[in-house]
């Protein structure tokens, strides 16, 4: 079990996004080591400058890896669209499919 709520958000973030903490590390620019203590350590801190390079790569904010607090709507939307251009072309094609039946449920009900 992760101690550490800092590594608990990144760890769900990277399981979501299918890298492992060195390709996200690799992909930030930050050292394994500065990462990897926050499993290792329940008391280690993330930089603010270290959050906001993790939440480009892994498409959400830098207060929700730091503190938990959820992207405000347009933060959210940017973090989807982020992390959209990650997927591979089949999981960008499912989500397609998803969004159009979703648009199709809200046609067919007036809203």
């Amino acid at each position: 079990m992760i101690e550490n709520a800092i590594a608990q958000r990144i760890q769900t973030l990277l399981d979501a996004s299918g890298m492992n903490l060195a390709e996200a590390a690799r992909a930030a620019g930050i050292p394994y080591h500065t990462i990897n203590n926050l499993w290792r350590r329940p008391s280690a801190k993330l930089s603010a400058d270290n959050a906001d390079r993790l939440a480009g790569i892994l498409g959400t904010t830098s207060r929700f890896i730091l503190f938990g607090e959820a992207p405000a709507p347009a933060d959210r939307r940017s973090a989807v669209v982020a992390m959209y251009d990650e997927f591979d072309d089949e999981t960008r094609r499912k989500l397609e499919d998803y969004a159009l039946f979703l648009a199709s449920r809200r046609f067919q009900s007036g809203g």
